[in-house]
């Protein structure tokens, strides 16, 4: 973490300052930071996030991260009027339960939601508000590992993936329901993220009834979910020919065309998309940052240790990572 020494304030956010100005300079008090903020705005939004960032010098990616992984903080905002509902024993005897489905199925909400569009439980990726050609999608789609690397080289792997689409199309976060599962993602940390991608066909499983989370993705694969969500959103890519050289008779030739003809997809000096090659998690940033029209900024600090400015991708990876302007 690095710290400014000298910060500048904002009037716009004059009730967070004192405390900005008291702990800016203070290692390990972004949870402080970030409860205060909370307490002021009700919750934490993009904006509250970057003016932290200038302010301490901590990375948005790092803000975002600890945000998102505590319960107590809120990336949206609180309905105007809240629901409590006693959660004891004499309260559970009499009946809250019922009261509270009750109460889930007038609002068609579940716990802890909002009656807000993108907070329905019958999120339907389909809807205007869900655009994905080209989606618009502002906050870091990309994390690193604990040990604060991006590992840029890794072959993205199939729950991953998943995760990355549920968390750019609003799914991450909302329980799945639905009746679709697969025999090996008992336990997996990233089965809800894969049902509910799955649920809309843009990852599928395999005949044997299992979904492989940790296999290893294709490049040609990537170029198949994105096909199917332009299917279901109605938009038909230009799929006219091109001077490819190696996809010729591949299976996924028209929808590799579908991407290459958009300009989402880059060929080598070879002319060649590689489709059976494995999917790189750079490779996955910089396709995904050209889907979502993220801006690229001329400038950024590190996030990670193995991702240095020397890196091809470094500026992809930091996009990816961070909110977008």
């Amino acid at each position: 973490m690095c710290l400014k020494s000298n910060p500048e304030f904002s009037d716009k956010f004059k009730e967070l300052n004192p405390t900005l100005e008291k702990y800016a300079k203070v290692e390990g008090s972004l949870i402080t930071i970030l409860q205060k903020a909370q307490s002021i705005y009700g919750y934490l939004s993009l904006e509250t996030i970057n003016y932290i960032s200038e302010v301490t010098g901590i990375a948005p990616a790092k803000i975002y991260g600890v945000a998102t992984f505590y319960a107590q903080f809120r990336l949206q905002p609180i309905g105007k009027y809240l629901i409590m509902m006693c959660q004891g024993t004499a309260c559970h005897v009499n009946g809250s339960d019922s009261i509270g489905e009750a109460i889930s199925e007038h609002l068609n909400i579940k716990d802890g939601e909002t009656t807000d569009v993108r907070n329905r439980g019958d999120i339907d990726i389909t809807d205007n508000e869900y655009p994905m050609a080209i989606m618009e999608y502002k906050l870091p789609f990309f994390e690193g590992y604990p040990d604060d690397t991006f590992r840029p080289n890794n072959t993205i792997i199939r729950a991953e993936m998943a995760t990355v689409f549920a968390r750019i199309l609003g799914l991450e976060g909302h329980e799945y329901t639905g009746n679709k599962s697969f025999s090996d993602l008992d336990g997996h940390w990233a089965k809800n993220n894969i049902l509910l991608v799955a649920e809309y066909g843009l990852l599928n499983g395999y005949k044997d009834g299992s979904f492989k989370p940790d296999g290893e993705m294709k490049r040609a694969e990537i170029c198949s979910i994105i096909n199917k969500y332009w299917e279901l959103k109605g938009f038909e890519p230009n799929i006219e020919d091109a001077d490819i050289s190696d996809v010729d008779n591949h299976w996924a030739k028209e929808l590799i065309l579908g991407l290459y003809n958009h300009r989402f997809v880059d060929l080598n000096e070879q002319n060649a998309f590689r489709p059976d090659e494995p999917l790189k998690r750079d490779e996955v940033a910089q396709i995904l940052n050209r889907i979502t029209d993220r801006t690229i900024k001329a400038n950024y600090t590190p996030s990670y240790k193995d991702v240095g400015k020397s890196h091809w991708a470094f500026k992809e990876v930091e996009a990816a990572s961070n909110v977008s302007e």
